[in-house]
């Protein structure tokens, strides 16, 4: 005689609200303790006050973990009760989690920029030329920037895939366009 396969129960209205309520419950813990983390190396950070880059570093990790802990922490409460979800429902949670964890990506990226400001920014305090000081803001400005169209347009990709490439196609006939005016200005620098 072969035994009888054990089958899960049905989700209930009971077990859905307790989902819930402990993920919201997760999803506040990982809140708190990503601005708590924030909060603690913004304060070592400005202990740091001989090494700008060390500063910088620390600093953005804070800025980062205050976006990425959440983040990744309703991805790992979407997947462990993906069971939960009525199926035709999956692949919008999925494609909404997947979204989520890219702008968590590029807020990360773009405060971690800062660093390599800051290390450019240190070099161009040790030199008497002036126009080391005026072009760190502008490379820093333009790698944000970029940092930020790189995002948005993995986040259409997520969205729709074809018009994302679209978008791409129009990014670079701009990128094409401006430098063709600037070329005077970067041969004058």
């Amino acid at each position: 005689m072969n035994p009888i396969p054990a089958t899960t129960s049905p989700t209930t209205l009971s077990n859905i609200e307790d989902i819930l309520f402990n993920s919201a419950g997760l999803i506040a813990l990982a809140v708190m303790t990503g601005w708590a983390a924030k909060k603690i190396l913004g304060w070592l950070g400005n202990k740091l006050t001989d090494s700008p880059i060390a500063k910088a570093l620390i600093t953005v990790a804070g800025k980062s973990l205050q976006v990425i802990l959440p983040a990744y922490t309703i991805w790992l409460l979407v997947d462990h009760n993906m069971a939960h979800i009525p199926v035709g429902k999956q692949e919008l949670v999925k494609t909404g989690v997947s979204l989520l964890l890219s702008l968590a990506h590029t807020t990360s990226v773009y405060h971690f920029v800062l660093v390599p400001i800051a290390w450019a920014q240190k070099i161009a305090d040790q030199t008497e030329n002036k126009l080391d000081d005026v072009l760190v803001p502008m490379i820093g400005t333009v790698i944000r920037v970029a940092v930020i169209l790189v995002g948005a347009v993995k986040a259409v990709s997520i969205i729709d895939p074809e018009t994302a490439k679209s978008v791409l196609a129009l990014l670079a006939t701009g990128a094409v366009a401006i430098g063709f005016a600037a070329q005077d200005t970067i041969k004058n620098i």
